[in-house]
This record gives structure tokens, C-alpha cells and sequence, in this order.
């Protein structure tokens, strides 16, 4: 969620601005939420390949390709997976 949100809104500071508390850019900014905590709460539920059916059975890859598909972001997978490379210091698909 983290490389998520510093690929989306540079970590919260451009989060959405006509959907409250997301810093993810889920739903395309048109879902807003009433704090942080239940934004994060909520999108890592959703993130979750155990429950839920559009990312169920998915690798990483696979589910930032759903979170974001190429033909709208090309590199969006491998740019998330950067920033939390990044942000673990080591090469994220080593892991």
C-alpha cells in the first residue's frame, strides 16, 4: 500500500482531491473515505487475493495490473514495484 500510495499521490501529499482521505487513487479518485485508517483498512482488504474475487490467485504483478491495467498505465506495475523496492532496499522480485 505504501508504494501505492507514493505512486499515486506522492505518499498522500496530491492525494484526490474530489475523494476524501485517498492517497491511492482507488476507484479512480471517486471514492472517498472518512479518515486514513479506513482507507487503508478498506483498500488492503480489497488488495487481498484471499478476499477478493478480482485479484484472488494473483502474484504481485498480476494484482498491480488489476489495481492499475497497462493499456491505461503502461509501467504502473514495475513503478510500484520500484518505490517498494525502494522502500525495503532490496530488489522486491528477489524476495
Amino acid at each position: 500500500l505504501a508504494g501505492i500510495a507514493v505512486r499515486e499521490s506522492t505518499g498522500g501529499i496530491h492525494a484526490c482531491k474530489k475523494a476524501s482521505f485517498n492517497p491511492f487513487g482507488y476507484g479512480s479518485c471517486k471514492i472517498g473515505f472518512t479518515s486514513y485508517q479506513q482507507a487503508i483498512e478498506v483498500v488492503a482488504r480489497n488488495l487481498n487475493p484471499e478476499t477478493s474475487r478480482y485479484y484472488k490467485g494473483k502474484d504481485l504483478e498480476g494484482i498491480l495490473k488489476t489495481y492499475n491495467p497497462p493499456h491505461i498505465v503502461r509501467e504502473y506495475s514495475d513503478q510500484v514495484i520500484s518505490i517498494m523496492s525502494s522502500i525495503k532496499g532490496e530488489d522486491i522480485h528477489e524476495a
